[in-house]
């Protein structure tokens, strides 16, 4: 399964992604709408076409 964890930082859209093969990536983008962001993420990570679960992180889930 794929998971991509996303949350807000000082302007910033900070995106979290993990899947069940040890793939770990994190990856900011500055001045991008989420939906933007997401398009351009899948794209440059090659999962255009992967299903993957978003979920937003809450303040306390940050850490």
């Amino acid at each position: 399964m794929r998971y991509l964890f996303y949350y807000r930082s000082n302007g910033a859209l900070i995106f979290k992604y993990k899947d069940d093969f040890g793939k770990h990536i994190t990856h900011r983008y500055i001045f991008y709408s989420f939906k933007e962001a997401l398009k351009l993420f899948r794209e440059q990570y090659g999962l255009k076409y992967k299903k993957i679960q978003i979920k937003k992180l809450n303040e306390e889930d940050k850490k």
